[in-house]
């Protein structure tokens, strides 16, 4: 290995973005690029150099410098564009950080300690995720637990889904066991979406909270991990009116259609004859869903006098599912008898 080769591994930070940047996609103008215009032979020393092209120039310290002072400045520039209010110069800068990878993970970090606010806070952990780099682990995972911002801690989440689970999985699930409350509540809200079930305990004590943000959130990751209590605590919320508000009852319902569970359908049932049409279609998709065919006579019954058009269509696609269901079990256990039938006729003496 070359002297050049070796300074450039060392510094494959900021360098390699800038030899890599013509081979990533959506780059919206040219102007958004660093501008190396002079330092074409340095860069060009390193292309060749990272190619392996047989027999090139030496790279000197100072033109190694020169490149990396470049682009530093370059990203620290972007970076702080996305404190912007105009979105089309956020938008710029957002997607040359993307286009400069792992080199931006620094400067996006110390973006995040300086401020808390929500547009640069949301911007550089969405473009974390986008760049998908693992160095950005703890800063995302920091985020997803410490964020006072629903938004920004819920595209955290988003972004972590990016990232090796090996590196995320283990502070999250630490963070189970610390002394502050809001931590705990982030972190079960981070692990359902892992589907990991030591979330399940601190999820529920939240379908009782005072605060409706937290029992939303508690119902929403209660659609991804569950146990054999959670379709019950559920199905209780949908027939209290003090114990929730019908946005939350809308949210159990999704959840309830996502767990699939038929223990749910007399709930649901009630539920097709309430005063809020997206109770009732939501209710009538989540039928649908669980497929149990003793809710075929409570639907039918729900299109003689229903009239909003998004509940009807609602419950007719519910219809349709619980009967190609039906249908296919029959299909099914007709397949079984056959078999069964023809095994016993070939024994026959």
């Amino acid at each position: 290995m070359t002297k050049g080769k070796i300074i450039l591994l060392l510094n494959s930070g900021i360098i390699s973005f800038l030899i890599l940047m013509n081979g990533c996609a959506h780059v919206s103008s040219q102007s958004s690029r660093p501008d190396t215009s002079k330092i074409p032979e340095a860069v060009t020393r390193i292309k060749a150099l990272d190619a392996n092209q047989g027999e090139v120039p030496q790279i000197n310290q100072e033109e190694i410098s020169e490149i990396n002072q470049k682009a530093s400045d370059e990203i620290q520039s972007w970076v702080q564009l996305l404190r912007n209010e105009n979105k089309a110069v956020r938008d710029q800068a957002r997607e040359s950080l993307i286009k400069a990878g792992s080199a931006a993970i620094p400067a996006l970090a110390d973006l995040l300690k300086s401020t808390s606010d929500f547009i640069p806070c949301w911007e550089a952990v969405n473009i974390m995720g986008c760049i998908a780099d693992a160095k950005a682990s703890p800063y995302l995972v920091e985020q997803s637990l410490r964020s006072t911002d629903h938004h920004v801690r819920w595209r955290s989440i988003w972004a972590l889904g990016t990232m090796p689970q090996e590196m995320i999985l283990p502070p999250l699930i630490d963070a189970l066991k610390g002394q502050d409350e809001r931590i705990r509540w982030n972190a079960a809200v981070a692990l359902s979406s892992f589907y990991r079930p030591e979330a399940i305990p601190v999820l529920k004590h939240g379908l009782t909270n005072h605060s409706s943000w937290i029992q939303w959130e508690a119902i929403n990751a209660l659609g991804r991990v569950y146990d054999q209590e959670t379709v019950p605590a559920l199905v209780s919320l949908l027939g209290c009116s003090i114990c929730t508000n019908k946005n939350n009852q809308q949210e159990a319902i999704l959840s309830l259609a996502k767990i699939g569970d038929s223990r749910a359908t007399p709930a649901l049932i009630n539920a097709l004859t309430d005063g809020i049409p997206g109770i009732r279609w939501r209710a009538a998709m989540a039928l649908g869903n669980i497929k149990d065919a003793s809710a075929l006579p409570a639907l039918k019954k729900c299109l003689e006098t229903e009239h909003d058009e998004l509940v009807i269509n609602s419950v007719k696609k519910a219809i349709e599912k619980i009967n190609d269901h039906q249908a296919h079990q029959s299909t099914g256990q007709e397949e079984v008898f056959s078999q069964e039938t023809e095994r016993a006729s070939v024994n026959i003496p």
